[in-house]
């Protein structure tokens, strides 16, 4: 892979601090899913995906994994691309799905050269040691007492099997809007979507 974060493994096991390390080659691990009745393929894929855990073990690059299916009864395949939000976000999962599919259709892309990883992460310590993290936290949360429980729910280890997850789609007005206030205020629009999630929590938390 030509993108150091996708080799990043983070060895943490018998040391007081993790240690991020980039290693020169990491090789995408790529599993093969089969099913006996190919005529419900997807349904069965589908339940894989709700009902097995999906786990990474941190000190393994890459931090990314791979599972396809046989081709159903029309030739076609289902994936799972799995990864951990250590080495990736919503934006750079972008950059990478659009590589893949431009992939897909010819073996030979034009794509930027990549900036070096620990450049990116020695900015951002940079920028870091200018701040006063802990002052800053300390006086925003310093009188929370309780754990932020959203309706008291503290199970957090569950496979998510009995979760309901709601998906409203946003006009093209309203996320006009919201591109305009993040501009203006000189962030990106995933940080207004932060703050009213941190407001429902805030509410649900009582």
């Amino acid at each position: 892979t030509r993108h150091d974060v996708l080799r990043t493994a983070i060895f943490w096991r018998g040391r007081e601090s993790a240690l991020q390390v980039v290693l020169n080659e990491a090789k995408l691990p790529i599993a093969t899913l089969t099913f006996d009745d190919k005529s419900i393929l997807k349904e069965s894929f589908m339940a894989y995906v709700d009902e097995h855990q999906h786990n990474l073990d941190l000190e393994a690059a890459p931090l990314t994994k791979f599972t396809v299916t046989e081709c159903d009864l029309d030739g076609k395949c289902y994936a799972l691309l799995t990864f951990h939000h250590l080495i990736t976000d919503h934006v750079s999962l972008d950059i990478l799905v659009t590589e893949l599919q431009k992939l897909c259709v010819t073996k030979k892309i034009e794509v930027p050269t990549p900036g070096l990883y620990r450049e990116f992460i020695a900015r951002t310590l940079a920028h870091n040691e200018r701040l006063n993290v802990s002052a800053f936290f300390s006086e925003k949360l310093g009188d929370v007492t309780m754990p932020t429980l959203p309706f008291e729910l503290a199970e957090v280890t569950g496979n998510g099997i009995d979760i309901i997850d709601l998906h409203i789609n946003l006009t093209q007005l309203l996320s006009a809007e919201i591109r305009e206030q993040a501009r203006h205020h000189l962030f990106s629009p995933a940080v207004i979507f932060h703050l009213a999630w941190a407001k429902v929590v805030a509410a649900c938390c009582g």
